[in-house]
């Protein structure tokens, strides 16, 4: 199948985006535009009314700094960027910011962080299907140092907490409404069955 002119497209992000953000944008929008619609006779990305995601949402919280400090050391920034991420969370943004009309599937629930999620989201035009709503589930957090010299990274996070997948997922969800689904790989418990 063709492929969306990446170049061209990746243009648009360079103003959007810097740095690690900007890196993640043209990493899916990669992936989204390989993907084949389901008539098989145009890039499929032209095609696509609506596509579900299902994955992992972290609190992104990005500092930049000239080099990595040394043990023991202090350093001072500016203040980080904070984001929401993840790999299906930022697929969703992506294809949102194309035209397309993203849902997505994830376990957000009730923690300090809940309401800015949210409005991220809302912001993106993102429409939340919330696994755990209503139930206490600590956020993913990932902190992520960034060297302005080389671009280099190094990423600290952890496992989304184990919940409770009580809910009956295919009630919250109709099919007819997707052209494709997109998943992480993470929640396994609630992707598989679905795919």
């Amino acid at each position: 199948s063709k492929s969306l002119p990446i170049p061209r497209v990746r243009s648009l992000f360079v103003c959007k985006r810097t740095g690690y953000q900007r890196m993640r944008c043209y990493e899916y929008l990669i992936q989204l535009s390989i993907f084949v619609s389901r008539d098989q006779k145009i890039p499929g990305f032209f095609m696509m009314k609506r596509v579900l995601f299902i994955g992992l949402t972290v609190i992104d919280m990005q500092y930049f700094v000239d080099e990595f400090p040394s043990p023991n050391q202090k350093l001072k920034t500016t203040p980080p960027l904070i984001n929401i991420g993840g790999p299906a969370a930022n697929a969703a943004i992506t294809f949102s910011f194309l035209g397309g009309e993203s849902s997505f599937l994830t376990g957000i629930g009730d923690n300090p962080f809940s309401s800015y999620i949210h409005n991220e989201f809302r912001r993106n035009n993102i429409d939340i299907i919330d696994f755990v709503e209503k139930k206490e589930v600590e956020p993913v957090i990932a902190t992520i140092i960034t060297t302005l010299k080389s671009s280099e990274r190094s990423i600290i996070s952890h496992y989304p907490a184990c919940v409770d997948y009580s809910t009956e997922i295919e009630s919250l969800l109709n099919w007819d409404e997707y052209d494709l689904v997109f998943i992480d790989g993470f929640y396994p418990e609630v992707a598989l069955p679905i795919c």
